[in-house]
């Protein structure tokens, strides 16, 4: 009888091991991976951060705040969610840490006084206080008391309030006003740098005609007057700008 129980127990080991392997699988693993517990993150931008943690919290998440960061775009107040890690979307598994970034909301800067700065100089303390040049707005002037480069005006004004991340706009000086300025060289130029570099001599855009000549590289072919040649302040320079290829 004894032998007839061992010889059942012997047949019957091959299907407890599969019983093993199958528990293993499906019970235990699964605790252990946590799998058939992931969930998709919801998107946190814009949320209170307490809302935020604990809403993860009752997801299952673990949560972590990063150091804040101020908000340029002025969307997402201080205290509120700016970023997150893993993002809005992800199918992440429950216990897994979730990154946080509280916004320190729109910080806000005064204009310092940048008159009689070199442009250079202004750059410089505009950047220290996260702002920066608004070269769209540059312009240029002859001006007898201001060295060449220094700026004669601004705007905004000092003393005026800005978001870090906004523009400030220049007039720079062009030093006296001389009886005749040289004409700089524009050839290969697009009208973009032409106007700039034109207005930093004291002139101005003229006539503007176009050619097409896929052959010939674009920009500038043609000016009148020529390069080096002197003129009053103020005149205007023509020039023939070849597209390269393009009709638009």
């Amino acid at each position: 009888m004894r032998h007839h129980r061992t010889w059942i127990l012997l047949a019957a080991l091959p299907f407890l091991g599969v019983l093993a392997v199958l528990a293993t699988d499906r019970l235990l693993m699964p605790m252990y991976t946590r799998q058939g517990s992931e969930s998709i993150l919801p998107d946190l931008g814009g949320m209170d951060s307490s809302a935020a943690r604990e809403l993860l919290l009752q997801k299952g998440f673990r949560v972590r705040f990063e150091k804040g960061r101020a908000d340029f775009s002025g969307e997402r107040p201080a205290g509120t969610i700016l970023e997150q890690f893993p993002p809005a979307g992800s199918r992440t598994k429950s216990g897994r840490r979730v990154y946080l970034r509280p916004s320190l909301g729109e910080i806000r800067v005064d204009v310092p006084d940048l008159l009689g700065l070199t442009r250079r100089e202004a750059a410089v303390l505009l950047a220290d206080l996260g702002l920066a040049e608004d070269s769209l707005a540059l312009s240029w002037r002859f001006d007898s008391l201001q060295g060449r480069g220094t700026v004669l005006e601004q705007e905004p004004g000092a003393g005026e309030s800005l978001s870090r991340g906004e523009t400030v706009g220049f007039v720079l000086s062009l030093g006296p006003e001389p009886d005749r300025v040289r004409v700089p060289s524009l050839l290969g130029l697009d009208l973009e740098a032409v106007e700039r570099r034109l207005k930093e001599h004291g002139l101005a855009l003229g006539r503007v005609d176009f050619e097409v000549h896929p052959d010939r590289p674009p920009g500038v072919r043609v000016q009148l007057p020529v390069a080096n040649q002197q003129v009053p302040p103020g005149d205007s320079v023509d020039v023939r700008v070849n597209r390269g290829g393009s009709e638009g």
